[in-house]
């Protein structure tokens, strides 16, 4: 009975260090995403774009910060 309890806790355990690393992952393509259009990298905002799923909130980040960047340029 111990050694199932130890075996369960383990699988929790990874369980928990893979959800996290994939929260931290994807805050991580968040702020890459909202960097490259805040320096006007369209090459490589379109290609976060093509390869992740952003949420709606940090697209709309993005985009004001690459508005408010091309503004500034004028």
């Amino acid at each position: 009975m111990t050694r199932f309890l130890e075996i369960k806790l383990a699988g929790w355990i990874v369980y928990l260090l893979i959800f996290a690393s994939a929260n931290v992952w994807s805050e991580n393509i968040d702020t890459e995403l909202i960097g490259a259009a805040g320096k006007g990298n369209f090459t490589l905002v379109k290609k976060i774009l093509d390869t992740h799923k952003i949420e709606q909130e940090e697209l709309n980040a993005a985009f004001l910060v690459a508005v408010k960047r091309k503004c500034c340029d004028c």
